[in-house]
């Protein structure tokens, strides 16, 4: 929930072999923030102890407006912040193709990824369903719009959106999905809400994905089987801050 619960978790994960950190970041009273200097702060603190550890930013800051505008304060905050002190605060950005809740259409969905291909941040490509595969191909892939390779992650019962693709069927959707004409020149990962998280990511290691992501955002249950908690859920945080593919 705090700051240093966040540093805390992320340490831990690096050591343990993680190579990527997605981050919302909170203040030292676990308010969320999506305030660039917070954001800053946090990487800091993470970098002395991890030096090339991968940050992929949650860059949604104002979801009252759209397209650039929305993640133009996060963006351009750590743009700035990394060009006057030589740190990368910026590796890739997560942008949902989709339409709802996100209001994203074709235009201002190009117009996200070239902003953030001119700043050299890749656009990691949250696939909650078939829509997104097919934004991602026609709008972005077909002309060549969005760089090799492309960051894609599959999203199954995240967070129990409704948009998001079920996981009854696991090894249908994973099939489908790793084996999408453009899957080749992908970098595919897998991120799972529920408690089925352990055997579909165990599924999508055996069919191919790169990578899976880990933690307390999208996982409250270790097993499918049981009750038993995430460690830090059963020591009274509410919610950790690290989730590391």
């Amino acid at each position: 929930m705090t700051a240093d619960e966040i540093v805390h978790s992320v340490i831990e994960a690096y050591h343990e072999g993680a190579s990527v950190w997605h981050v919302h970041a909170r203040k030292d009273d676990g308010t969320p923030s999506r305030d660039p200097a917070v954001i800053q702060e946090i990487e800091d603190r993470v970098l002395e102890k991890c030096p090339d550890i991968i940050f992929s930013s949650n860059v949604r800051a104002d979801m009252t407006k759209e397209g650039v505008d929305c993640i133009r304060p996060i963006v351009d905050g750590l743009t700035e912040r990394g060009q006057k002190t030589g740190k990368h605060y910026m590796h890739t950005a997560v942008i949902p193709p989709y339409n709802r809740p996100t209001k994203i259409n074709r235009k201002n969905l190009r117009e996200i990824i070239t902003y953030l291909q001119d700043r050299d941040i890749r656009a990691e490509l949250q696939i909650h369903n078939y829509e997104s595969i097919h934004h991602v191909k026609d709008w972005l892939i077909e002309d060549g719009l969005l760089k090799k390779p492309y960051l894609n992650n599959l999203c199954m019962g995240f967070h129990g959106h409704d948009y998001s693709s079920p996981q009854k069927i696991p090894g249908s959707a994973i099939y489908a999905y790793l084996f999408e004409p453009a899957a080749n020149d992908s970098i595919s990962g897998l991120i799972v809400g529920g408690r089925n998280w352990l055997p579909l990511m165990t599924v999508a290691l055996t069919q191919g994905v790169d990578t899976v992501r880990v933690g307390t955002e999208d996982t409250v249950w270790l097993y499918p089987h049981s009750d038993e908690k995430n460690k830090q859920l059963r020591t009274g945080s509410k919610k950790g801050g690290c989730h590391c593919p």
